[in-house]
């Protein structure tokens, strides 16, 4: 059925370029009412080929609930079979799929809304994924952090129903991000967590090929259906609708332009005529004596004159409302540093405190998160270490056994004092690693990061730095694409 429809799509295309060219300088208004009847009932009848057996169901909305019974269900299984956190993370990822499905379903019957309405329509789905992340962000002590942070980093791929051009490619690059994680999850070696890991590339590869097949130049909307924003109150993910704005309040009438000021027009008459008198207006003025001035005679500075009811009152501008459009500042967080189940180091919020320090062992891992403007220096050989959303932060450790990751940061510095076999830098603007004699050939590995450095010891006690490249060039050689390191081409 998808073939037909592509052919006919094409179709579609090739008429409409006849169109074009045929119509050329015709004005709209001219085009007869038979005309436009005619090119809709065409196109009413292209998207009912799209319906499954006539019906109201249609095939790219039965095609994702294949997906879910597939690629889908194969990640939920896997998920439970895992158990705990990513147990539970499975259920609300199944939540975002299941909005996700209703939206489609909205595409299917509904004409194209607007921007306004198709943000309502998109809210149930943004709200499931937002409580996918935040459920990693409240678990990062979990033991299957991992596992929460790969899913919360591909999830994102749900939005391309956003996105008119190339959504397929939007919803890969969403689910690649992912890949830093799994690929943490593949050094364990255990048969379970690697058959999760393929469960959840499989999912998002099923995904993928759905958006391809059915959507690859965005969202098609039924331009015969229904208004869409029926749709607002009808899902069943939307809430009753919010009350309404308050009534504003009365308004009194303007008093009428024509009403005549006081004193009528003959107070105009008059005023005009005194005007009209020029330098003579002043003649009929009373002469002020000395005597009577009072920067000529002081004693009447001190008489002051009493108010009288019938006396005109002097003018107090109303108290002003004092507004700030200064926010109130965030409750900083309590910094932390424990050893959390006897095999997890945390560092978290630590602020300005260079004598950070941590007496590690070989099975225990260290996690750092949101630090700033401090230095750790870990003793003993520890599994891994991770450093995350950290910012100007320093670190100094002897050994590790698997890893040293740099996740979302800001101007770091590390320097190994004994070996690490695997320096991961991801999303990281700044990094300088200095590494010692018995890690020269430390494995460095970057994505989407600049201004990073490797610093190699001299023998000396100096040390020689080497720029890591951020860019690269692609070229077809006429058999393959061939990936160039931007300097070499240059």
């Amino acid at each position: 059925m998808s073939a037909e429809i592509n052919k006919l799509t094409q179709c579609l295309k090739e008429c409409s370029s006849n169109l074009e060219t045929k119509c050329a300088g015709v004005d709209p208004s001219e085009l007869s009412a038979e005309f436009v009847e005619t090119i809709e009932a065409a196109i009413g009848k292209l998207q009912g080929v799209a319906r499954v057996g006539g019906g109201n169901t249609y095939v790219f909305l039965k095609a994702f609930d294949q997906f879910l019974a597939g690629d889908f269900n194969n990640y939920i299984q896997s998920s439970s079979a895992i158990g705990a956190d990513v147990k539970t993370h499975a259920e609300l990822v199944k939540k975002a799929f299941e909005a996700q499905r209703e939206f489609i379903k909205v595409v299917a019957e509904c004409k194209p809304p607007s921007q306004d309405v198709l943000m309502k329509l998109i809210k149930p789905t943004s709200e499931a994924m937002t409580a996918v992340v935040e459920f990693k962000d409240k678990n990062r002590g979990s033991k299957q952090f991992n596992f929460l942070s790969a899913v919360a980093e591909g999830i994102g791929a749900l939005g391309w129903v956003t996105i008119m051009k190339n959504p397929e490619k939007f919803a890969k690059d969403m689910a690649d991000a992912a890949e830093f994680y799994t690929n943490r999850i593949l050094k364990e070696k255990v048969p379970e967590e690697k058959d999760w890991t393929l469960k959840l590339k499989g999912m998002f590869k099923g995904l993928g090929s759905y958006i391809q097949e059915f959507f690859s130049a965005g969202l098609q909307w039924n331009v015969q259906g229904k208004d869409p924003a029926s749709a607002i109150c009808s899902s069943p993910a939307a809430g009753p609708p919010a009350p309404g704005p308050p009534p504003p309040p009365p308004v009194q009438a303007p008093a009428p332009s024509g009403a005549p000021a006081p004193g009528g027009s003959n107070a105009r008459s008059a005023l005009f005529d005194e005007i009209k008198q020029g330098t003579g207006i002043s003649s009929g003025l009373k002469h002020v004596s000395n005597d009577m001035k009072t920067h000529k005679n002081p004693a009447l500075r001190s008489q002051q004159p009493k108010a009288s009811a019938s006396s005109p009152q002097p003018y107090k501008a109303p108290a002003a409302k004092v507004t700030s459009s200064v926010k109130a500042p965030v409750a900083k967080k309590p910094p932390v540093l424990e050893l959390q189940g006897f095999k997890k180091w945390i560092v978290e919020y630590q602020e300005n405190n260079q004598q950070l320090e941590i007496n590690g062992e070989m099975k225990q891992t260290v996690y750092v998160y949101k630090c700033t403007n401090s230095v750790l220096k870990i003793k003993g050989k520890v599994n891994s270490i991770t450093l995350d959303g950290c910012k100007k932060f320093a670190i100094v450790f002897e050994d590790v056994l698997s890893s040293l990751d740099f996740i979302n940061c800001q101007s770091m510095q590390a320097q190994v004092t004994g070996r690490v076999p695997t320096v991961n830098i991801d999303k990281t603007d700044g990094c300088m690693v200095y590494l010692s004699e018995k890690s020269l050939d430390t494995q460095v590995i970057t994505a989407k990061s600049s201004e990073m450095n490797v610093l190699i010891p001299k023998g000396d006690g100096d040390y020689t730095e080497y720029a890591i490249a951020e860019q690269f060039v692609s070229r077809y050689n006429g058999e393959k694409v061939v990936t160039e390191l931007h300097d070499q081409v240059a």
